[in-house]
């Protein structure tokens, strides 16, 4: 016997709306890739299989009456059907709550206890009697009294975990679970008063109805979802524009914005502010050594300290790599800001433990007030750059205000250092040469070739005003070549004058660990025409210390060119003297030091010990830095060989060589007023 055409359209209503919703959230799943998409895409699915299992039995009830069997089959897979889908609602929702998929592990759990509940409620029915009645809807009611319960716990879940954003879709989860409850009443109403009727057509309406309000909060919830994924993503990438990712401070460019928004409140209401620029003292020491993972962890606690020693509504940024700097806003004198930096320099004093290590950091910091120092947020950034600058020259671990004076002389350094690329190419460097006067005779035994900048706006510099540049550029390496040739040149063109002296040439110690030193001096001799035996190279002894053994295979190889070798400085270093009698050295040359200081017995008696030692490994003894009669006559006494100082010469150019030379005894001639 066919159904009745209620029953087929009520059936058409079952099975059209939770199919249709999963074909939706099937699309948005593909779209959007959303875990909780593909749960409540199996959930309305699993939700379709079940108003099948119901129609079947329903459908064929006659047919199947006397099938026991059969009748139970269709009960307990289409329950297990539905509770599953109330396990992958749940699972879907805890997702988007939690904004991250679940554990699988969980989610199993979850859906098998589901599917152990839907077997139960298949069953029921079955136990409660055999009634045909009853076996079709009471399963049907179970299932619309658990749907209610799961849909209204997921609108709250759904509204306290994501937020306002999200309470119309909560809503629609709430009259869908609503719906379901209407139908567990109507059911259990019509099996309780058998007189009344099932009213399927009702119930399937109402299904249909809240399908589509699932369906529209689907939509409002992935709509909503896409929303705060990208305002997060755009609040991600902001985060990224403008804090530090390793310290979570602010970075230079937002440390800008607000230095220069706080500017123009104090210029509102005439109040100073202070920017204090801090550098870590020798850090990357720290990275050389121990590698950049724990150079990383110490500038997070440093950052930390930093900003736990200012005010809170003062600005601490990571500036770049070990720099920091820190906003102090609203302070009566600037005074005020030394005490902050003092504070800060205070907080970072104490040692840090990493990996079993203590590390003692500190920091050298340079201080500009608004307005005395600058009325713009690049100019007081500048001025405090140089001032922590001038704290560092002052002995680092310190802090320094900056004064009107630095920016002259940090401008200078900077012209210098730009300058010395073109200084090579347009031929600004040139030599001066100080004499070495030979104690015994009287006479010119060499000079030392010592560099001079012609420079075209600051004049003549000193080396002291740009070779630490050249070293820290690498440009030094081109200037020792030049150096190099331009001395032999110039003493070859002497000796062809008949003024048979030597040169002494100072290698630096990037020069000196070139592995091309010893071609770049033979070829300097070949291309000069110098024999070697007048060509003396200076190393200072703390390069000759730092490594032993290569600098005695480098001093063999230049000896076995048949150059003269000194070492510079003797004295000032830390040098070992056992190890110098292997140095194939001809001169040991007493830094200036302990030349200007003979008066001191101290330093008369560190005089004596290098003469006597030089003697002893049949070395000569130059003597640097001789100014007064008095040092000359201690000198002379004490049998030192040669001697070099103002006494004699400044260092000179090349076109005052001849008048000094016609000189018969230059130690006749000393001047008394050096």
């Amino acid at each position: 016997m066919m159904p009745a055409p209620a029953i087929l359209q009520a059936i058409g209503f079952h099975l059209v709306g939770p199919f249709a919703v999963s074909l939706l959230l099937f699309q948005l799943y593909r779209k959007f890739r959303s875990a909780y998409l593909l749960q409540w895409t199996l959930g309305f699915a699993c939700l379709t299989l079940f108003h099948a299992s119901v129609a079947l039995l329903i459908v064929g009830h006659e047919e199947t009456a006397n099938n026991g069997a059969t009748l139970i089959a269709a009960s307990a897979a289409g329950a297990a059907a539905a509770f599953l889908q109330l396990g992958w609602m749940a699972w879907g929702t805890i997702e988007l709550a939690k904004r991250r998929p679940l554990k699988i592990r969980d989610s199993q759990r979850l859906l098998i206890l589901f599917a152990v509940a839907g077997l139960v409620s298949g069953a029921i029915p079955f136990v409660l009697g055999h009634d045909p009645a009853v076996h079709r809807y009471f399963f049907l009611a179970l299932h619309a009294l658990a749907a209610s319960i799961v849909f209204i716990g997921c609108g709250i879940a759904i509204r306290r975990y994501r937020g306002a954003g999200f309470t119309v879709p909560a809503i629609a989860f709430g009259i869908y679970g609503l719906v379901q409850l209407d139908e567990f009443v109507l059911i259990m109403r019509s099996l309780i008063d058998r007189s009344a009727p099932t009213p399927l057509f009702a119930i399937g309406v109402s299904d249909a109805i809240g399908s589509a309000v699932m369906a529209l909060a689907a939509v409002l919830i992935v709509l909503e979802d896409q929303r705060e994924v990208g305002a997060e993503a755009t609040s991600q990438v902001e985060h990224l524009a403008y804090y530090d990712t390793l310290t979570g401070l602010p970075n230079r460019s937002l440390f800008s914005d607000r230095l220069t928004v706080a500017i123009a409140h104090a210029h509102r209401h005439r109040y100073k502010l202070a920017v204090l620029f801090l550098d870590l003292d020798r850090f990357k020491q720290v990275n050389d050594s121990l590698g950049h993972t724990v150079g990383d962890r110490l500038l997070k606690i440093v950052s930390t300290r930093i900003r736990g020693a200012v005010r809170e509504e003062d600005t601490v940024a990571r500036f770049g790599g070990d720099e920091f700097t820190v906003l102090i806003h609203i302070i009566g004198k600037a005074e005020d800001a030394g005490k902050i930096a003092q504070k800060i320099l205070d907080a970072l004093k104490a040692s840090i433990s990493i990996d079993e290590r203590d590390f003692v950091i500190t920091s050298s910091v340079g201080i500009s007030i608004y307005p005395n120092d600058g009325t713009d947020c690049e100019t007081l950034i500048r001025n405090a750059d140089t001032a922590m600058y001038r704290a560092k020259d002052l002995g680092r671990n310190a802090c320094q205000y900056y004064a009107a004076t630095m920016n002259h002389k940090a401008l200078e350094a900077l012209e210098v250092e730009n300058g010395m690329r073109r200084a090579l190419i347009q031929n600004e460097f040139v030599l001066h040469y100080q004499p070495l006067i030979d104690i015994g005779s009287g006479t010119v035994f060499g000079l030392e070739a010592l560099i001079r900048w012609q420079h075209p706006e600051l004049g003549l510099l000193r080396p002291d005003r740009f070779i630490p540049a050249a070293e820290q550029t690498g440009l030094i390496v081109a200037i020792d070549r030049w150096v190099l040739r331009e001395a032999c040149e110039q003493a070859s063109e002497w000796h062809h004058r008949g003024h048979k002296v030597v040169m002494a040439v100072n290698l630096s110690g990037r020069q000196f660990q070139d592995p091309e030193l010893i071609d770049q001096v033979r070829d300097a001799l070949q291309a000069t025409e110098l024999k070697p035996q007048y060509l003396e190279l200076e190393i200072t002894e703390g390069y000759a210390m730092r490594d032993v053994e290569k600098a005695i295979s480098t001093l063999q190889q230049l000896k076995a060119l048949g150059v003269r070798i000194a070492i510079d400085d003797f004295g000032t270093g830390y040098s070992c003297l056992s190890y110098l009698k292997h140095f194939p050295i001809d001169t040991l040359k007493l830094d200036g030091s302990f030349v200007r200081d003979l008066a001191s017995p101290e330093d008369a008696q560190i005089a004596l010990g290098v003469i006597a030692l030089a003697h002893s490994l049949k070395l000569k003894v130059i003597a640097e830095g001789v100014e007064t009669i008095s040092q000359l006559t201690f000198l002379r006494e004490h049998a030192c060989d040669r001697l070099q100082g103002y006494l004699f010469s400044r260092p000179m150019p090349p076109a005052n060589f001849d008048r000094f030379m016609s000189q018969k005894d230059v130690l006749r001639y000393a001047r008394n007023d050096h």
